[in-house]
């Protein structure tokens, strides 16, 4: 008698003797691997600047004694938070054993004074639109043409404040939140740097970082790049909430193709 039918004897009614139905087999759900890029490209996303650690660092102004840069004013809204000579600045970073290793940073906090004294700032890669460009600005015009005066670094500075400080509107530095005042000619250059930056697509070859500290004044500085960094505009989380959504989608999408 075959395995699938049920014991009853044969004089039993026919309907007795039906086949029992077998027990039906587990569901295989099969990996869909169209989604594993989109996947992958999200928890790459999910990692974000917080993978990138900040570290400490023991830094000191050296000072400008050579009185170089240009006099000019620099307001947001209508609070003066700067009067004085806009220039590169010149800091060292202070190493074990008292040796100096000396690079060039901008200010990117007004308001704060610097110090010549030994303090500890946070160092941490600047990312985000904001760093990006920064990242461009540094690539289409630092120590870009034959001429790196006191007009070009004060333009450069106030390109920097302009990026960092403007809030809405579009990045003009005779105008909006944040402008200066007192020089025309640094003004005028400095929107052109502006404009280069803004209008960048290629590939940047900084690495920004910036510099804070809870006393004194915040810098950024740059690392030029041996491999150059394309310039990608980090996500905004509606960016990241339509991600979400279209990966939903495509879920949705490959489930109802998968066999029954």
């Amino acid at each position: 008698m075959p395995a699938h039918w049920l014991p009853w004897p044969s004089w039993a009614p026919w309907w007795r003797r039906v086949a029992a139905r077998p027990e039906p087999r587990p569901r295989r759900t099969r990996m869909n691997t169209r989604l594993l890029p989109a996947a992958a490209a999200l928890a790459l996303m999910s990692i974000g600047p917080s993978a990138l650690a900040a570290t400490d660092v023991s830094l000191a102004w050296n000072g400008n004694a050579a009185k170089t840069g240009v006099q000019l004013n620099a307001f947001d809204g209508n609070t003066k938070v700067f009067g004085g000579l806009a220039t590169e600045l010149s800091y060292s970073e202070v190493l074990t054993g008292g040796a100096r290793d000396s690079f060039a940073a901008f200010c990117i906090e007004p308001l704060q004074s610097n110090t010549k004294l030994t303090a500890t700032y946070s160092k941490s890669e600047f990312t985000g639109e904001t760093g990006s460009l920064l990242a461009a600005l540094y690539t289409t015009s630092y120590k870009t043409s034959a001429t790196w005066g006191n007009t070009e670094q004060a333009a450069f500075q106030v390109a920097v404040w302009e990026l960092t400080q403007q809030t809405g509107g579009l990045y003009d530095a005779g105008t909006g939140s944040f402008r200066v005042a007192g020089a025309d000619s640094v003004v005028t250059l400095a929107n052109s740097f502006l404009a280069s930056a803004t209008a960048f697509t290629g590939t940047s070859t900084y690495a920004i970082y910036k510099l804070t500290n809870s006393t004194y004044q915040d810098l950024i500085t740059a690392t030029k790049l041996d491999v150059p960094n394309t310039v990608v505009q980090v996500p905004e989380p509606q960016t990241y909430a339509m991600l979400l959504a279209g990966l939903g989608i495509v879920a949705f999408n490959a489930r109802r193709r998968l066999p029954r």
